[in-house]
C-alpha cells in the first residue's frame, strides 16, 4: 500500500476550492489533507458573536482585523496548515490578509472553537503549534461548558466563565466582551426551533 501524497502549504491552497464544499473543514496536518466534522449551528453562533465583538473593536481603536478561516501556516517541513474560526491581525497593511486562503504574516490572536469531539481532541496539539509558530495569544472558546480559556507563552491559562468578562490583555488592549455574549442567541432562533 502507497503512503497518502505529501502536500505543502501552497499546494493544499492551491487546490482546497476544488475539495468537497470548497475544502471548507479541512487542514493540512503534516502533508496530509485532513477533514473535520461539520460543526454545529452553536459553533456558527460563536463566530457570529465574535465577529461582531472583533468588529466593534476594531471600529473603536481602528487597531487591526479579524480573518475567519483563514489558513496558518504553523509548520513547514512537512507543512501544517490550521484554519481556525477566527484570527485576529494587528499588523501589515489594514486588511492585507482578508482575501487570502492563507496568511502571509501571523496574527495577535487565534481563537479556536472546542465544538465538536475531533476539535476538541487536537486542542492542545493547536495551541501549542500556535505558541510555538509565535503567536502571542490563543482564546478556545468551550460552547459546551460555556467557557473561554486564553493562553500566553510563559503564563498561566486563564478561565472565564459565562458571567465574566473576557479581556485582551496587552494583546489586544481594551478588547472586552462579556464570555456570555459569545453565546447568545440571535433573536430569530427561537422561531427557527419552533419555539412558542
Amino acid at each position: 500500500m502507497s503512503s497518502p501524497p505529501i502536500h505543502t502549504a501552497e499546494e493544499y491552497a492551491e487546490h482546497k476550492l476544488d475539495l468537497p464544499e470548497g475544502g471548507r473543514w479541512t487542514e493540512l496536518v503534516a502533508g496530509e489533507i485532513v477533514t473535520l466534522e461539520p460543526p454545529d449551528e452553536e459553533h456558527g453562533n460563536v463566530v457570529r458573536n465574535l465577529m461582531l465583538a472583533f468588529s466593534r473593536f476594531a471600529h473603536k481603536t481602528q487597531q487591526g482585523y479579524a480573518c475567519f478561516e483563514i489558513g496558518l501556516v504553523t509548520k513547514r517541513n512537512p507543512d501544517t496548515v490550521r484554519c481556525p474560526p477566527a484570527s485576529y491581525f494587528t499588523t501589515g497593511a489594514p486588511f492585507a490578509e482578508v482575501d487570502n486562503l492563507i496568511a502571509r504574516t501571523k496574527p495577535a490572536v487565534v481563537v479556536e472553537i472546542a465544538s465538536t469531539n475531533d476539535r476538541r481532541r487536537q486542542i492542545e496539539d493547536c495551541i501549542l503549534e500556535y505558541q510555538e509558530w509565535g503567536v502571542p495569544l490563543v482564546w478556545v472558546v468551550d460552547p459546551h461548558e460555556k467557557k473561554v480559556h486564553t493562553f500566553q507563552v510563559n503564563r498561566s491559562a486563564l478561565h472565564f466563565s459565562q458571567h465574566q468578562v473576557l479581556y485582551g490583555s496587552s494583546i489586544l488592549d481594551g478588547f472586552e466582551c462579556p464570555v456570555g455574549d459569545l453565546f447568545e442567541l440571535p433573536p430569530w432562533w427561537n422561531a427557527k426551533v419552533g419555539a412558542p
